[in-house]
């Protein structure tokens, strides 16, 4: 299989939040690539797909990687088209001037792996609304400034609402239009790599204390990312 090595990087980090999702197991089909992964609290997961368009010489296959920021780290190494096999347990990606070998594991090994929605989950979500990622990626930088770790979503009289910080100390809160029904929801900074990996615009979907949902789509690659609600202590 052949593919250019920058859009299986995106593919993957936009999968695995960059690597915070250790391991996963990539899916290889006429489909295309596809691929579904929890982070280890169960606290999220994320749902990430490769147009077939998009690659080359298309060969199916099972890959299970059980160390994912390493996977992204030799893909950043190499530059243009790459080929991908696999030999038994082994994922070799090499070009004219480079290869590496990465061992594989088996996929009972991949405590990461997701084989579908939560039951809960399924059909829970209406059709959201669409916005730019730029005021989502505001408030995750702004979280640096007050040294929270979550963020506080709000949708009131059509206006986006999201909010970092303690209450009662100091907060910072970025605002937008949003064409939604009212609700609000505090999340981990779990929210904030999911955040941290998407571009342009988003598709959002959440109601009071649930978990959110957001979708991307671009350049052949559809990501959706769930993340669950932090609890109140109150």
């Amino acid at each position: 299989m052949k593919i250019k090595s920058e859009l299986l990087a995106s593919f993957i980090t936009k999968a695995t939040l960059n690597g915070s999702i250790g391991s996963m197991v990539i899916k290889i089909t006429d489909e295309g690539l596809s691929a579904q992964q929890k982070e280890l609290s169960n606290a999220g997961m994320t749902q990430a797909k490769l147009s077939l368009e998009k690659i080359k010489e298309k060969e199916n296959m099972e890959l299970c990687i059980k160390n994912t920021p390493m996977l992204i780290k030799s893909l950043a190494s190499f530059s243009g088209d790459i080929e991908i096999k696999k030999n038994t347990n082994i994922l070799s990606l090499l070009n004219a001037e480079r290869q590496i070998d990465i061992v594989l594991s088996s996929e009972e090994f991949i405590d990461c792996n997701l084989s579908g929605l939560p039951e809960n989950l399924k059909n829970a979500f209406d059709k959201g609304f669409n916005i730019s990622s730029e005021p989502l990626k505001k408030i995750v930088s702004d979280m640096g400034i007050v040294e929270s770790t979550s963020i506080v979503i709000e949708i009131k009289d059509k206006r986006l609402i999201l909010s970092t910080g303690e209450k009662g100390f100091d907060t910072i809160s970025v605002k937008a239009v949003a064409d939604y029904t009212d609700c609000s929801a505090n999340y981990s900074e779990l929210l904030a790599k999911a955040i941290n990996v998407i571009d342009g615009k988003i598709n959002i979907a959440l109601k009071k204390d649930f978990p959110i949902q957001l979708i991307e789509e671009a350049d052949g690659i559809y990501c959706k990312y769930i993340v669950a609600p932090l609890v109140s202590k109150e």
